[in-house]
């Protein structure tokens, strides 16, 4: 339900998924504990050594409005939790019937990585999820 969720926040915003191998390259996310990043064709997926709880991908769109992403999100009928915006970051934190979740976008000269947990994340992943996202860094590739 998460995963859906993301998915029409994406389209409402008029996102759309790009693939671009050159998402790795350059890109440093920070990683908890136990936590472990591995490449997919459409990103990075990360979370405890056991599963992925958070996806990176790529968009080659602008970064949004923290404004444009909270109405995603209340359009989707989603509790809101928790709203971010700082410089070339934002990020959201809401409640579905099923647990907490994130969405969340880094802007970088030449790229936009957008950040999202997935389904299989606990409360407490999320919020590591958001930790990681909003301290994602990108050097020139």
């Amino acid at each position: 339900m998460k995963r859906l969720l993301l998915l029409g926040a994406l389209s409402a915003l008029g996102c759309q998924r790009k693939n671009a191998p050159e998402i790795h390259s350059g890109l440093r996310v920070p990683l908890p504990d136990g936590w472990h990043a591995n490449p997919t064709s459409g990103g990075i997926a990360v979370g405890p050594s056991t599963r992925a709880v958070l996806q990176l991908e790529p968009n080659g769109r602008p970064l949004p409005t923290l404004a444009a992403l909270v109405s995603a999100i209340e359009r989707e009928k989603a509790v809101l939790l928790l709203r971010e915006a700082g410089a070339g970051y934002v990020g959201v934190t809401y409640r579905l019937p099923t647990g907490d979740a994130f969405l969340g976008a880094k802007q970088f000269p030449g790229r936009t990585i957008w950040c999202a947990t997935n389904g299989t994340a606990s409360n407490d992943e999320v919020a590591l999820a958001r930790t990681v996202c909003a301290n994602v860094t990108s050097e020139a590739p």
